[in-house]
């Protein structure tokens, strides 16, 4: 739901609302320590791929054989 921006000082902004990920937990899909190393965009994606993966099931391939390929070409800004 769209709402203030809360996650940093849009106050300089023209726009000062957005759409928020709320109540995210990285704790039901990484370890405490991945959760302190990865930045948020980061742990968002991964949760993202893991209800993916659990949605889709079996997927009836070898495993070896598969994979997901991700890039951002500007990720965690906030972070920096």
């Amino acid at each position: 739901m769209a709402g203030p921006i809360q996650r940093f000082d849009a106050s300089e902004w023209s726009v000062r609302f957005g759409c928020e990920v709320q109540d995210f937990s990285p704790g039901s899909y990484l370890g405490p320590k991945e959760s302190r190393r990865l930045e948020r965009g980061t742990q968002l994606g991964f949760a993202a791929a893991a209800d993916a993966l659990a949605d889709a099931g079996d997927p009836g391939a070898d495993p070896a054989r598969c994979a997901v390929v991700s890039g951002t070409g500007i990720g965690g800004l906030i972070t920096l």
